[in-house]
């Protein structure tokens, strides 16, 4: 009981390891925020409290990950030596218990090498390692739950094309599974040919027929080749296009995102007017460059409040108006002298205020709680995107274990089969 208790708690450390991976994406959500407003608005300052957050994230679920992982391999490791020792004690029990009729049938000589290659694989099949299975599975099933948490549209889009990975995947397993027993049969039928040559070495010579079983040994080795070069081919394009697949994951769900977004900001966009100073920007970029409050912004045009300018002036609200575009030339002194913020650049003391602006001038058509962040906000689409590949990815670190875990199983068989076999004459009854 003590043991089984001991594997519960070391599977359940092992799938909270692999679930706290995905939820490094969080942080991540946090570093693109801070690279999306560096970029679109150059000179914006993201507050201190986020990348300290963003830090403490990594490395709260990094101290996790390293006791996760401890407590699963040792508590695996523990029990799997344990139980490998009890084996070994009722096998030899089992072999000295066992009468005259079994041994003769049992080849005695091979019951040492038995054990030992029997035991090695349940060693492996129970040891620590094994519980990768676990972490994989954890792993596989965190990714998932954030992607579809977090923007569940793009997650069931990347796992649309979830297909494409699983056929490749399937002839990669087929050819590796298979591979060797086609050139074995390849070198089988060469082998063939040669055994019959050598037997009927007599008739061969007698007859002449030397040169035909020599061009059938040739014959059946170039059908070697073939199918090693066919097997390589097959193993290289199949590998090829699961690598791909996973590009063509991210750009679906890039591609989707992408223009949901766009849509989303088409769709939130008004002229951004404040107690009649009117907001400008260049034609064809919509970054604020400039205030007037004049009714026309030419040479400049119009600047468009969006859902995602929302979150970025509300994000970056204390960075001083002289480090961004809006702080250049006359548009200081227009927006009331220099030592501004953004925020009161734009027309704000406090964020509630412009909040409450926005809210209040969004378009009719918009329905958008809050109305920023967009629904479909650049930072959700790339977690989505990334926590739907690392659920991929953790499924498929399940595969060897469960290999190893099958292959233990049936070595466990085979022991327990001498181990459960009770004699007609028991010694030790």
């Amino acid at each position: 009981p003590v043991e089984k208790c001991l594997l519960v708690i070391a599977a359940l450390a092992a799938l909270g390891t692999g679930a706290a991976m995905p939820l490094m994406l969080l942080a991540f959500g946090d570093a693109f925020d801070q690279l999306g407003l560096s970029a679109t608005l150059p000179g914006a300052r993201n507050t201190g409290s986020s990348v300290t957050k963003m830090l403490l994230t990594f490395i709260y679920i990094g101290a996790a990950l390293l006791v996760g992982r401890a407590l699963s391999y040792t508590i695996g490791e523990y029990t799997c030596q344990a139980q490998v020792a009890r084996y070994k004690r009722a096998f030899l029990k089992a072999v000295l218990r066992q009468d005259v009729a079994w041994y003769e049938s049992a080849r005695p000589e091979e019951l040492s090498a038995r054990i030992a290659d029997g035991m090695a694989k349940v060693e492996k099949g129970l040891g620590g390692s094994v519980f990768v299975l676990f972490e994989g599975v954890g792993y596989g099933v965190g990714g998932l739950v954030v992607g579809l948490i977090y923007q569940p549209a793009v997650a069931g889009i990347t796992l649309a094309t979830v297909p494409l990975l699983i056929l490749p995947a399937s002839a990669l397993m087929y050819v590796l599974q298979n591979g060797s027993k086609m050139v074995s049969r390849a070198y089988a039928t060469a082998g063939g040919y040669a055994t019959e040559a050598l037997f009927a070495m007599r008739t061969v010579v007698a007859l002449e027929l030397e040169g035909h079983f020599a061009a059938k040994y040739e014959e059946a080795l170039r059908a070697v080749r073939w199918v090693e070069v066919r097997n390589a081919t097959v193993v290289g394009t199949t590998t090829g296009l699961a690598l791909s697949a996973y590009l063509v994951m991210m750009v679906a769900g890039i591609l989707y995102g992408s223009f949901t977004l766009s849509n989303e900001m088409e769709e939130s966009a008004f002229e951004y007017v404040v107690d009649g100073i009117r907001y400008c920007a260049y034609d064809g970029d919509n970054t604020p460059a400039g205030a007037t409050p004049n009714t026309s912004c030419a040479p400049l045009v119009p600047f468009e409040m969006n859902c995602n300018w929302a979150e970025l002036i509300g994000t970056a609200a204390s960075t001083p108006l002289d480090a961004t575009p809006l702080g250049g030339g006359e548009s200081s002194a227009q927006l009331g002298g220099p030592n501004l913020t953004l925020l009161e650049g734009m027309g704000f003391e406090s964020v509630g205020a412009f909040n409450a602006y926005v809210v209040a001038s969004s378009p009719p058509g918009y329905d958008n709680d809050g109305y920023h962040p967009c629904r479909m906000a650049a930072k959700l689409v790339l977690i989505a995107i990334l926590a739907m590949m690392m659920a991929g990815e953790g499924f498929s670190l399940s595969g060897p274990p469960a290999q190893l875990l099958v292959v233990a199983k049936q070595a466990a068989a085979d022991v327990l089969s001498i181990i459960s076999r009770v004699p007609a004459i028991d010694s030790f009854s």
